[in-house]
């Protein structure tokens, strides 16, 4: 540590400044290493460095990298999504729920169509930190309209009326307000639109 002789003030050398502190993990040694090594200075783009699809066009974009799955799904044959490259998550989705919800990992045997996109580490398709999974399109559309019909019975609870016009015939009128108050002695019947869908719903 020097002294600043008019101000008397500490001074850190650069030394001093750049000692990494000896508790570090060693990820965040690594990480103290790359900042280290950072310079001001802007690596120099060439011109036919320019165009860069990569910006453009994400890597899990299934219409620009897997025409295959992307045709598969406009056909409504099967379903894809992509899910987080861990064993956990990988079980949530493929192993966990109903089997109506569940997805499987697109491997050489469940879509020999992609067999070329198989990373040969893996032996499914990965990209990134994610790998993608796929369901025969009839059973998405059971999840996602037991989804919708379980968000509308949601936000319609409390709301009697609302219930009634959706299960009574299109001459029945419904009243709102104070004036149409219902009392205790008053009848209330509706059609709960969750019917059937118990495999899906979870009744609090």
């Amino acid at each position: 540590m020097a002294k600043n002789k008019d101000d008397k003030t500490d001074i850190k050398t650069d030394d001093q400044v750049l000692q990494p502190n000896q508790t570090l993990t060693s990820e965040q040694q690594a990480i103290f290493n790359r900042a280290s090594a950072e310079t001001a200075e802007w690596e120099t783009i060439r011109e036919d460095q320019i165009t860069d699809y990569s910006l453009s066009v994400s890597p899990l974009d299934l219409k620009q990298n897997f025409p295959e799955a992307w045709k598969n799904q406009v056909e409504k044959i099967y379903a894809f999504r992509w899910c987080e490259r861990t064993d956990k998550r990988i079980d949530e989705l493929t192993r966990g729920g109903s089997p109506i919800t569940r997805w499987k990992i697109c491997t050489r045997v469940t879509t020999p169509f992609m067999a070329h996109y198989i990373d040969k580490m893996l032996e499914c398709v990965a990209r990134l930190d994610q790998i993608l999974l796929h369901r025969p399109w009839d059973r998405h559309m059971i999840e996602r309209d037991a989804q919708t019909r379980l968000a509308e019975a949601h936000a319609d609870s409390g709301q009697p009326e609302k219930r009634a016009l959706r299960s009574e015939p299109a001459n029945i009128e419904a009243y709102s307000g104070p004036e149409y108050k219902i009392g205790s002695r008053d009848d209330v019947q509706y059609e709960d639109s969750r019917e059937g869908l118990e495999d899906l719903i979870v009744e609090e």
